[in-house]
């Protein structure tokens, strides 16, 4: 939902880069939102009214749906009248598709910075990136791997299973008996002497 927010509010930028999250949410909440909008028009007409919510609702995302559309053709390094495309029949709409799943290019072009998304403020800040929903790092940093001791517990390492077949159970030995005192059969190898 912040992205569909951060493009409302960028209601006539048509300079700078929009990311696919960017495009592909905005394009995902006008969709929903329309709907919605279309089955209350639905009611309104049925009980008589006039039906004008989605009319509204169209005019006011219009020009910030061309905006993030031509932003998302910056990302990728191509001109906003690139928009234009679907006007050449049949192929015109696959290319300007194939532009808007294309990831962007992964440094500066002309036509601005590398679009990254924070979530403490909800708008772009140029050069930092995203490592996760809560965690935003300036500089790439290396992470430490936690250390995991090793746990005996007396039975074989499980062995991969085809895919759709029951994994069988194991039950693992009672918290009062200790791990010590399971035995493990001892298997021998037979070895034959080839001559």
């Amino acid at each position: 939902m912040n992205y569909f927010i951060s493009a409302l509010k960028k209601y006539a930028v048509f300079s700078g880069r929009a990311s696919r999250a960017e495009y592909w949410y905005y394009t995902l909440f006008l969709i929903i939102i329309s709907f919605f909008m279309g089955m209350l028009d639905a009611i309104m007409n049925a009980i008589g009214g006039v039906p004008f919510l989605s009319l509204i609702f169209g005019l006011g995302t219009f020009i910030p749906s061309i905006a993030v559309s031509i932003r998302r053709l910056h990302d990728v390094d191509k001109s906003g009248w690139n928009n234009l495309l679907p006007f050449i029949p049949l192929f015109g709409s696959l290319i300007l598709f194939y532009f808007f799943i294309k990831k962007g290019d992964e440094h500066e072009n002309k036509y601005g910075p590398i679009p990254t998304y924070s979530d403490d403020d909800s708008e772009y800040e140029v050069g930092v990136a995203r490592t996760s929903a809560s965690q935003v790092v300036s500089t790439p940093q290396a992470v430490p791997q936690p250390v995991i001791p090793a746990v005996q517990t007396g039975f074989p390492e499980p062995m991969a299973q085809p895919v759709g077949m029951p994994v069988p159970q194991q039950t693992p030995p009672s918290p009062s008996q200790p791990v010590e005192s399971i035995t493990v059969p001892e298997t021998t190898l037979q070895t034959e002497t080839i001559q």
